[in-house]
């Protein structure tokens, strides 16, 4: 069975348009270890963040299911007590 070729092209995210540190367009996409800043000043590392990553300067930028994670790990974190 012959694959016709015909959108196999990916149109690019609105979110993959430019880098926020350098401009570049050229991403990686993986799951990683995310620094996030919480308010209270400390930074935590949540494991298993969708995260893209620019080839030219390696800033790693969440996707929005990894926005979307960091958000209920926030969510979780400020209704612990204490």
């Amino acid at each position: 069975m012959k694959r016709s070729s015909k959108g196999s092209k990916r149109k690019p995210l609105p979110e993959e348009v430019q880098c926020p540190a350098c401009g570049g367009c050229s991403f990686k996409h993986k799951t990683t270890v995310f620094p996030f800043p919480l308010p209270t000043g400390k930074v935590i590392d949540v494991a298993g963040v969708h995260v893209q990553e620019c080839l030219d300067c390696h800033e790693l930028t969440p996707t929005y299911e990894g926005r979307m994670k960091l958000a209920r790990c926030l969510e979780t974190f400020l209704s612990l007590p204490g």
